[in-house]
């Protein structure tokens, strides 16, 4: 049955047994307690602000019941685990000053947002001066002049905040793209190396990897020297697969098929990841990629006949400087991959706007997977049965033979006694290059 028949005054219910089995709230709740209108309620049209004049008396009652809030246990006991989770951050300050200016939760500072709500600013919550810890945003030039750095265009930064003083460790965490000045260095040189032609890999360029990954293209005309593009090996994977055909024919008057060897085959598949991690490597980048995608057009002589690509391919110590073709090649950009924007420091920031284009780059996604690259070998050894000696103690492997499908090789093979490797399954010894440079076998 409604209160209003049963000629109830709103008046007189009142506060209190709000908690199950009739206890009360400490401190009684709501915080913010009024008498009910005795007529009809005051409004205010929603002009320039939310509920319009009355939007004051709003923002008043919203600090009241805050604060109120922070001094109930609830409240405080919020207080202690925001303060005690703030100690537990991997970026622990170093004093307890600093704690207070930086890490620490502080009632302060929601109660200002509490009342400034509305008005378009924003506090971080953290420390005891609300107004000296804003985080930090960069101004539009700094933000315009960075690769990969942007923000909506017309979005301005807050008045009356100074970004004087931020310290530089402090921007760079808010921008990681942020190098070595406006015109960044590579972060990575490997990915920034350009293409180069050569005898054999150049030692003296920045090619050093966990693992040798590149592709070298042999020169149609002179195939004593190769254009050399190295990737950084961001491998997602390989499969190398063999193949034997096997011919079936039947003889009359029997129910079996029987089958005669017909030859082999081998395909190399693989897929790889290529990113930019700064804007010198995005121009390097693409320039290899294009000439990657070129091996699989032809090149034609000086009588106008069209020759075929072969590279030398090497990954790791599986393939090692393998001669062979590639049959297909897919670039795919990923859906969660950043763009860059080509935009220069030139404010206000307008995308597409006169005068703001940055010439150094285009607007390409920073990361490319090569989602299908098949390669097909060409073997420098008759495709055979690994012909192998077993000379052994009890007839046990003593050489293997040259037919190496697997290379097992930089700067020796694992299949000579030399390397360390005992056939006979005796112990093996480490060995160590020292102070030996490096060449294509290495």
């Amino acid at each position: 049955m409604p209160l209003i028949d049963l000629k109830s005054r709103l008046s007189d219910l009142k506060y209190g047994k709000d908690r199950p089995g009739g206890g009360n709230s400490v401190p009684l709740q709501p915080f913010v307690r009024k008498s009910p209108p005795s007529g009809r309620s005051v409004k205010s049209p929603d002009f320039l602000v939310r509920n319009g004049f009355l939007f004051p008396f709003s923002l008043i009652d919203d600090f009241i019941r805050v604060g109120t809030y922070f001094t109930s246990v609830d409240g405080l006991l919020f207080i202690a685990k925001q303060n005690a989770l703030a100690l537990t951050s991997p970026t622990k300050s170093k004093t307890v000053l600093e704690f207070l200016k930086r890490d620490a939760y502080s009632p302060i500072t929601s109660l200002a947002q509490v009342a400034l709500s509305g008005l378009g600013v924003h506090f971080t919550g953290k420390g005891f001066n609300p107004v000296g810890n804003i985080d930090y945003i960069p101004p539009i030039k700094e933000r315009t002049s960075r690769v990969g750095y942007s923000r909506s265009p017309g979005l301005i930064d807050p008045p009356g905040i100074s970004f004087k003083g931020v310290p530089d460790e402090v921007k760079q965490k808010k921008d990681p793209f942020k190098t070595k000045g406006i015109d960044s260095e590579p972060l990575d040189k490997v990915n920034a190396l350009s293409i180069y032609k050569s005898s054999d890999v150049d030692n003296t360029k920045p090619i050093n990897d966990f693992i040798k990954f590149r592709i070298a293209a042999i020169d149609n005309v002179n195939p004593t020297q190769k254009e050399y593009i190295h990737f950084r090996a961001f491998l997602n994977g390989f499969t190398d697969n063999y193949s034997a055909q096997w011919n079936g024919f039947r003889y009359p008057n029997r129910g079996e098929q029987f089958y005669k060897y017909g030859g082999f085959d081998r395909t190399f598949s693989l897929t790889w990841t290529v990113y930019a991690q700064s804007k010198a490597e995005l121009i390097p980048m693409y320039q290899k990629l294009n000439f990657l995608a070129s091996l699989l057009a032809p090149d034609y002589g000086t009588n106008g006949f069209m020759k075929g690509n072969l590279i030398e391919l090497t990954v790791g110590g599986y393939l090692f400087n393998q001669p062979g073709f590639i049959t297909s090649l897919t670039y795919t950009a990923p859906e969660d991959t950043p763009y860059e924007i080509g935009v220069v420091n030139s404010p206000p920031l307008s995308i597409g706007g006169e005068g703001e284009q940055d010439l150094s780059v285009k607007e390409l996604p920073y990361r490319i997977n090569v989602s299908t690259f098949n390669f097909t070998p060409i073997h420098n050894f008759v495709p055979e049965k690994q012909k192998n000696l077993y000379n052994g103690l009890g007839n046990s492997i003593s050489e293997f033979g040259n037919q190496r499908y697997i290379a097992l090789q930089s700067e020796n093979n694992n299949y000579s006694s030399d390397a360390g490797v005992r056939p006979n399954g005796g112990k093996i010894d480490s060995k160590v290059l020292i102070n030996k440079p490096v060449n294509s076998n290495g």
